[in-house]
C-alpha cells in the first residue's frame, strides 16, 4: 500500500503503514490445497460470483532461483522491467510473485496460457482484461503486504486489500489518523478501539478499487465503512440522507499476521477463500 497524501507531518506512521496493530488472527489458518476451478471427477466446481486466492510468497525458498526464473517468463518485458525498478529485494520478490499469480488464475479461466492472458490499464491506471476476452464478464483485483499476495476474482468488480500487521509501539496516534482521515463515524470506532484503524482502512481502500476510484484524488471520506464482519454488508452514505453506496465490504481471514477485505459492487455472497504456495504456481496445466 503506498500512501500518497498525508495530511499532517506530524502524523506520519514511521516504516508506512506497514506496521500496524497486534490482532487477534482466526483459529483456524488457512490450510487448503490449490484444487482445480473447473470440474472434477465428474463434480462440477462450486458456482461463485467471487474468489479470493491468498499466496504465500515466503512459500517458495528452496529452488528460488529457478522458480523465480519460470514466473517470470510469463511476464510480459514491460511488466518484468516494472518490478525489477523496485528497490527492495522482497518487494521484487512479492511482485513477481503478486503478477505471476494473477496470470495464471486468469489463464486457468480463460483456457490459455499465462503469458497470452491480455491485461491493460484504464485510463485512470487500473488494470483488467481486453475486451477481446471478456472483460465485462470477469473482473480481478491483486494486493500484497508482507510476505502474502491476495488476488480476487469475479463476475462483478471488486477490490481486495491486504496488510500486515506489525508491531503496534510503531504505530504514532491512530485515533488522530482516523480523524484526519476518516469518516467522523468511523473515527469514533477507532477512539473506542484502536485495532479497528487496519480494519477500516483495508475496507476503505477496497471500496476505491472496486469503484475503480484511487486513493490520491478520492481520498479515504464521503463513504462509510461497516464495523468489521465476514458477512458482506453495504457501505453507507457520509451524506445525511444520502442512499448507501451500492457495494458490500466483508473482512477476510488471511492468515496469522495480516488484515484483509474485499469489496463487491451489488453482491452480497459471501467470497470462497482458497490458499496457494507460490511453489505451486508452475504446476502442469495450473494447479490441475
Amino acid at each position: 500500500m503506498t500512501m500518497t497524501t498525508r495530511p499532517s507531518a506530524a502524523l506520519a506512521i514511521p516504516g508506512g503503514l506497514k506496521r500496524g496493530i497486534h490482532h487477534l488472527e482466526p483459529k483456524a489458518p488457512l490450510k487448503l490445497r490449490v484444487p482445480a476451478l473447473g470440474a472434477r471427477h465428474g463434480v462440477a466446481a462450486p458456482v461463485r460470483k467471487v474468489e479470493v486466492f491468498f499466496i504465500d510468497v515466503a512459500g517458495h525458498a528452496a529452488g528460488r532461483a529457478g522458480l523465480e526464473a519460470r514466473l517470470a517468463a510469463w511476464l510480459t518485458p514491460l511488466e518484468r522491467e516494472r518490478i525489477g525498478r523496485l528497490r527492495q529485494a522482497a518487494d521484487r520478490r512479492r511482485g513477481l510473485v503478486a503478477r505471476a499469480a494473477l496470470r495464471a488464475l486468469l489463464a486457468q479461466r480463460l483456457g490459455t496460457e499465462p503469458a497470452a492472458v491480455p491485461i491493460v490499464a484504464t485510463p485512470a491506471g487500473k488494470p483488467m482484461l481486453a475486451a477481446a476476452v471478456g472483460a465485462d464478464a470477469l473482473h480481478f483485483s491483486v494486493s500484497h503486504s508482507g510476505g502474502r499476495v491476495a488476488i480476487a476474482l469475479g463476475h462483478t468488480p471488486l477490490g481486495v486489500d491486504i496488510e500486515a500487521i506489525a508491531a503496534s509501539a510503531a504505530w504514532p496516534d491512530v485515533a488522530a489518523l482516523a480523524e484526519a482521515w476518516f469518516e467522523p463515524e468511523e473515527a469514533r470506532r477507532v477512539a473506542a478501539d484502536p485495532a479497528a484503524f487496519l480494519d477500516i482502512w483495508t475496507a476503505k481502500e477496497a471500496v476505491l478499487k472496486a469503484k475503480g476510484e484511487g486513493l490520491a484524488a478520492h481520498g479515504l471520506r464521503g463513504f462509510i465503512v461497516p464495523a468489521a464482519s465476514p458477512e458482506p454488508t453495504r457501505v453507507g452514505c457520509a451524506r445525511p440522507g444520502g442512499a448507501p453506496e451500492s457495494v458490500y465490504v466483508s473482512t477476510l481471514a488471511a492468515g496469522a499476521g495480516y488484515r484483509a477485505a474485499l469489496a463487491v459492487l451489488d453482491d452480497p455472497m459471501p467470497p470462497l477463500l482458497r490458499s496457494i504456495e507460490a511453489a505451486d504456481l508452475p504446476a502442469a496445466r495450473l494447479f490441475s
